[in-house]
């Protein structure tokens, strides 16, 4: 059994060698969600809205409580496209993106202005049970994207490290604070729209997005991986020696 013996080192640094690179292959966190329900509407002087696009549940809102966010019906967080969890209950999205302004008619694309409220941007609140401080995820987003075309509307952003408000995900996940983070929306019903000749006015907004981003590495979970392999080479070599 000596050849045993003479192998289980160098099987021991090439694990721990394998396992180390694992570790500095950071994972891709999806979080999608559908149920959203947005609303915009330009302020004309009789409203406290200024072209603002922000939640069903009105425009407060920014505090991690249920009560100024929409409610969603899934939550699907996927890492590397393999499902870590979803939530179907005590799920939220609270929204506010500022100054939107001159969304043609004929439709194309504009960018916010960027919202001059800290704390404000896109909330995912998660905590079962929770009515305040539910953070899931706080993002701050300064400017998005809004492309109007065929009685359709999307929209995209980003966020950077300092966009990160608050962070409590479920499922033992955690965003990476260094690396970007983008906002992807998908409507899919539009009603209500209104404008005044050239620029869209209002419109109540349905439908999808997703929230994506690099997650926090683990190595930790990866080495204890590697002990216990490494552990079962060492009771092959105690047995190897009887």
């Amino acid at each position: 059994m000596k050849p045993l013996k003479n192998l289980i080192p160098g099987v021991s640094v090439a694990l721990l060698a394998g396992f180390a690179a694992i570790g500095i292959q950071a994972a891709q966190l999806q979080i999608q969600f559908a149920g959203v329900d947005l609303e915009y509407f330009v302020f004309n002087g009789s409203g406290p809205v200024q072209g603002d696009i922000f939640d069903g549940a009105g425009v407060s809102g920014g505090a991690g409580d249920t009560a100024g966010a929409d409610p969603l019906s899934f939550m699907d967080f996927r890492v590397d496209g393999v499902s870590a969890g979803m939530l179907t209950s005590d799920i939220y999205l609270d929204t506010f993106i500022q100054d939107v302004w001159n969304i043609p008619v004929g439709g194309g694309t504009v960018e916010s202005q960027g919202n001059t409220l800290s704390g404000y941007g896109l909330d995912l609140l998660t905590q079962t049970g929770c009515t305040s401080n539910c953070w899931g995820l706080g993002l701050d987003i300064d400017t998005i994207q809004v492309n109007y075309s065929g009685g359709q509307i999307s929209m995209q952003g980003s966020g950077a490290a300092t966009g990160i408000y608050q962070q409590l995900l479920p499922f033992g996940l955690e965003l990476d604070a260094a690396k970007p983070i983008t906002f992807d929306f998908t409507g899919t019903s539009l009603i209500n729209l209104s404008d005044d000749g050239s620029y869209l006015t209002g419109f109540n907004l349905a439908g999808t997005g997703t929230i994506t981003g690099t997650l926090v590495p683990v190595p930790a979970a990866v080495w204890l991986f590697g002990s216990g392999m490494l552990g079962l080479v060492a009771v092959a070599r105690k047995r190897s020696n009887a």
